[in-house]
């Protein structure tokens, strides 16, 4: 959510760039118009000769200013670019950031499935140990009963066998996520690191 909050806030300073771009062009305009009337006033000074000496003064610094002033809209432009590719490069960084987390939160709930799964299967192999106990007992007690007990004691540890496996097949499965989900931490780590000043 944080990240989302930031993405926003990236975008709206991309859009006060633009609109600040709007402004430092509409500054170029009138920069080039005033010098355009400087020279005007300079030629009109000239004109006049002796008498439009001091206008011309005035004229010439007219026109020094509307070069500065086109100068620093210039640098401004400059800076305004910049800002905005800046802009357009955190927000891709952040979108990556926002897909390995995305990702990682997949992993981890995969991983909790295959953990709840496990300890299913350990209840029922612990339940099955006890059956099989049982079993057992029931055979010591009653002799007569011996190749019925045996068939069912066969039984439960081919049960034991089965959910031996089914743990041991997701234990490789919680691992083979563990290992997904630190893979996913190194990319977000390296993600993070680009924003280190």
């Amino acid at each position: 959510s944080q990240v989302n909050q930031i993405s926003v806030i990236i975008e709206e300073l991309g859009k006060a760039a633009t609109d600040i771009d709007v402004v430092t062009d509409a500054i170029r305009e009138i920069s080039e118009q005033v010098n355009l009337l400087a020279l005007n006033a300079t030629i009109e000074a000239a004109r006049a000769g002796e008498a439009g000496k001091g206008f011309a003064v005035v004229a010439q610094e007219i026109k020094d200013l509307a070069k500065q002033t086109a100068q620093a809209t210039n640098k401004a432009d400059e800076k305004l670019h910049w800002m905005q590719s800046k802009a357009i490069e955190t927000s891709k960084e952040i979108s990556l950031i926002t897909q390995v987390i995305e990702e990682a939160d997949q992993a981890m709930n995969t991983i909790a499935t295959a953990v709840e799964e496990q300890s299913a299967s350990t209840a029922e192999i612990s339940s099955n140990v006890s059956q099989a106990s049982s079993g057992v007992q029931e055979v010591n007690q009653n002799v007569s009963q011996s190749a019925t007990a045996a068939a069912q004691v066969a039984e439960e540890i081919s049960r034991v066998n089965v959910e031996t496996s089914a743990i041991a097949d997701n234990s490789q499965q919680v691992a083979a996520k563990a290992d997904s989900l630190s893979h996913l931490a190194d990319q977000l780590k390296a993600a993070m690191a680009r924003f280190k000043v």
